[in-house]
C-alpha cells in the first residue's frame, strides 16, 4: 500500500453508510492498530475496537471539545500511557491506521476530545496504567468517491512558508506538503518545522491558559503530521532518525522532537 497516495486522498468523514464492516475486515483493522508503528516504544497504548457504534454515540457528549455528534457504524477508542510523549505518540501510531484505512476505502474521522474515563467502564476495558485519550470514527464513507479521488494539497492549507522555515529545497518542499495534508483540531495547522543541514526541528505553537485543551490536542495533531513526513521520507529513501535534542527552545513554541539527516 502506498501511503503517500492515501496522504492525498485522504480527508476527514464525517458521514457514513448505515453499513457495518465485515468481522474479517474488522479483526484485519484491530489487528493494524495494535501493530502500528509508533514514535516512542516504551509508552504503552492500546486501540480498543468499538464494533457497535451506538455505544460511543450514546455517550458522544461525554467528549470533551468534540466537533458535535458523528455517528459511524464503528469506532476506535485509544487508550495510553500518561507520559511525557504519549500524546505525539498515539497521533503517531494511529494516523498510520487511518491512511491504511483510506487504502482500504474506509472512511475515518479524528474526533477531537478527551473522553470521560467513567463513560467508558461498560465499553471497553481500559488497562489499569492507561487513561483514554481519544476517539476514531471509521465506516465506509456516504458518498460513494469520497476517498477515490486525489485533493490538491493546498485545499483548505496553510502555504508552506506558514509553517516552515529554514533550507528547504525542492525535494524538501515535496515532503512539507505532504506534512501540510495533516489533520489537526479545527484544522489549526499547529505545527512549526525549521529545518537546519542536518535537521528538521518539530515544535508547536504555545496556547493560552483558556486554550490548554487545544494545546494537548495540538500535541497528537504533531504526532500526526510526523507521520506524514516519515512516510515521505521513506518514499524518497531518505534516512533519518527521530530523537529529542538539547537546547532547542523557541519563543512562544512548544519543542516536540526532532528529525536527524546526519546518516
Amino acid at each position: 500500500m502506498n501511503l503517500m497516495n492515501c496522504i492525498y486522498r485522504r480527508h476527514s468523514v464525517r458521514k457514513y453508510k448505515n453499513e457495518k464492516l465485515s468481522t474479517n475486515t474488522l479483526n484485519e483493522i484491530e489487528a493494524l492498530a495494535n501493530s502500528s508503528l509508533k514514535l516512542y516504544r516504551d509508552i504503552s497504548m492500546y486501540a480498543h475496537l468499538v464494533k457497535d457504534g451506538m455505544k460511543i454515540q450514546k455517550i458522544s457528549k461525554g467528549i470533551i471539545g468534540s466537533y458535535g455528534k458523528i455517528v459511524a457504524p464503528h469506532y476506535i477508542v485509544i487508550t495510553s500511557e500518561e507520559k511525557e510523549g504519549y500524546l505525539e505518540n498515539v497521533g503517531f501510531a494511529l494516523e498510520r491506521l487511518v491512511l491504511q484505512l483510506t487504502g482500504m476505502n474506509i472512511g475515518s474521522c479524528w474526533i477531537g476530545g478527551f473522553i470521560k474515563k467513567d463513560l467508558l467502564n461498560d465499553i471497553i476495558n481500559i488497562p489499569q496504567n492507561q487513561i483514554p485519550v481519544i476517539v476514531i470514527s471509521f465506516g465506509y464513507p456516504e458518498t460513494e468517491d469520497a476517498l477515490t479521488n486525489i485533493i490538491s494539497s493546498d485545499y483548505k492549507r496553510k502555504a508552506i512558508k506558514g509553517f516552515c522555515s529554514g533550507d528547504f529545497n525542492d525535494e524538501w518542499i515535496g515532503i512539507m506538503k505532504a506534512v501540510g495534508r495533516a489533520p489537526s483540531a479545527m484544522n489549526s495547522q499547529p505545527w512549526r518545522f525549521f529545518k537546519s543541514r542536518d535537521a528538521v526541528d518539530l515544535y508547536t505553537v504555545k496556547r493560552t491558559i483558556i486554550t490548554r485543551h487545544l494545546e494537548m490536542m495540538n500535541r497528537i495533531d504533531a504526532g500526526i503530521a510526523l507521520c506524514h513526513m516519515h512516510a515521505a521520507l521513506e518514499d524518497r529513501n531518505i534516512e533519518f532518525k527521530i530523537l529529542k535534542l538539547a537546547d532547542k527552545d523557541r519563543k512562544d513554541l512548544n519543542y516536540i522532537t526532532s528529525i536527524s539527516l546526519d546518516y
